[in-house]
């Protein structure tokens, strides 16, 4: 009996002795674990800002154009009377050169896409005049040179490339008539100058076709400018423009 109670106890400490080696090799196991990193989710991309929009078309045009001015008024006649009262002192006539109308130039400024307003001036030789004879010691000579710089407030519409406008404002003119007599005697001789300036009232059309190329805008047409002086002067005016949209 007792030798049998010493064989259950041998196998009681020998089974507590392994549980104790069990739970050991437990914790040595959990401690050498390799630890697995929390697994990371793809964080949603940061939105990206649009892209910027193309800069807008301010509306805005600068347009500078050319041409040839087709004048045509009575309102110089009185420098016509002139010449003809000075070439009756010649036995031999000499006819004078008269030029109505010259070079046009002008600029434009234009607010606006379709329907477009803005500012104009212009430049317009409206009459040249040249007139000298000579007979034995008498020499005369008349010379006129006569422009108009119109200033208009303007509107315009364009549509497929047509454009259509019409303006009104004042137009300065400027210029001078020189008169040059000698070999006539005294109180006839001498040189008499006249000056030309003020202002009327002007009103003018445009009328034209346009191609763009890019901000670059290139017109043929024309444009007429009615200057309200005692006698209208019409001014007819072929001419090409370049503009730039800003």
């Amino acid at each position: 009996m007792k030798k049998t109670m010493m064989i259950l106890a041998c196998v009681a400490s020998a089974s507590s002795v392994m549980a104790q080696a069990k739970k050991a090799n437990a914790k040595n196991a959990a401690a050498n674990a390799p630890v697995t990193a929390p697994a990371v989710t793809n964080a949603p991309a940061p939105a990206q800002a649009p892209i910027a929009a193309a800069s807008a078309d301010s509306g805005m045009r600068l347009g500078i154009w050319g041409g040839y001015n087709v004048a045509n008024s009575d309102s110089f006649s009185s420098i016509d009377k002139s010449v003809t009262e000075a070439d009756s002192n010649f036995t031999a006539r000499k006819t004078s050169t008269v030029t109505k109308g010259g070079i046009a130039a002008g600029a434009d400024i234009w607010l606006g896409n379709d329907f477009q307003y803005g500012l104009g001036i212009a430049y317009l030789q409206v009459y040249k005049l040249a007139w000298a004879n000579t007979e034995g010691a008498a020499k005369a000579n008349i010379d006129a040179n006569i422009a108009y710089l119109p200033v208009h407030l303007q509107a315009l519409y364009e549509v497929s490339g047509f454009k259509i406008g019409a303006g009104a404002g004042l137009s300065l003119g400027f210029g001078e008539t020189t008169s040059v007599l000698s070999g006539f005697g005294v109180g006839t001789d001498g040189t008499t100058t006249t000056k030309v300036k003020g202002s009327a009232l002007s009103a003018g059309v445009i009328v034209a076709y346009g191609v763009n190329f890019g901000n670059v805008t290139a017109d043929i047409g024309v444009r007429y400018y009615a200057i309200f002086e005692d006698k209208i002067v019409q001014n007819i005016v072929p001419n090409i423009t370049l503009g730039y949209r800003f």
